[in-house]
């Protein structure tokens, strides 16, 4: 066999190689489909890791701000709480930012009133700031305990400035980040939080 051939024959491979590389990562749902195994890449310590191809990870919790009315007056009061919900799996905590329109809202407590629920005893963070109008709010569960549901996490009471439609809403950026709204997944910590409802409100003179 001559060299000629030979070289011809490892661009070839290398040609195919490059491609099946580029294909799986480019279009990953295609190769999905085949059930391949999983691309690795080396860590530089010897060992494997798993190549995550998937566009996005899907997290089932949820954070809901409920408030009880729709409608309200300029200097009414308006009660909003946090729904929890983390379907099947379990937490050990989570954080919650709000923000609002400060100019338009104040919020009539120094503090949100903590849930009632045995789940959640510990609350190392409950601060609102009507200047710069956000809310930050976490909950632990107590030690080797953990939650699985639904809940009512917190709540707090708040007055309309002006008239028009008020948001108020989760800092939620949706890719899993932890400096933003989150659910803390018991054992691996893991955000789990996949999606947030806001709250609006409609005010009247």
């Amino acid at each position: 066999m001559n060299n000629k051939f030979i070289i011809f024959l490892l661009i070839a491979v290398l040609s195919l190689g490059s491609g099946y590389f580029l294909g799986r990562l480019l279009i990953p749902e295609f190769f999905q489909s085949l059930n391949l195994p999983k691309l690795t890449q080396d860590n530089g310590g010897g060992t494997n890791q798993n190549i995550n191809l998937a566009k996005s990870v899907d997290r089932p919790g949820k954070i809901t701000l409920r408030l009880d009315k729709a409608q309200a007056k300029v200097g009414e009061t308006v009660k909003a709480e946090i729904i929890v919900n983390t379907d099947k799996k379990a937490i050990n905590g989570t954080d919650i930012i709000l923000n609002f329109d400060s100019e338009s809202i104040t919020v009539l407590d120094s503090q949100l009133t903590a849930t009632d629920s045995a789940d959640f005893s510990i609350f190392p963070v409950n601060e609102i700031d009507n200047k710069s109008g956000e809310i930050k709010y976490s909950a632990l569960t107590a030690p080797d305990s953990a939650f699985m549901g639904e809940t009512m996490l917190g709540s707090f009471l708040f007055q309309p400035k002006k008239a028009g439609k008020l948001d108020l809403n989760i800092v939620f950026s949706g890719r899993g980040e932890t400096k933003d709204s989150n659910l803390a997944e018991q054992g691996t910590g893991e955000d789990i939080l996949g999606s947030v409802e806001n709250a609006a409100l409609v005010v009247k003179e």
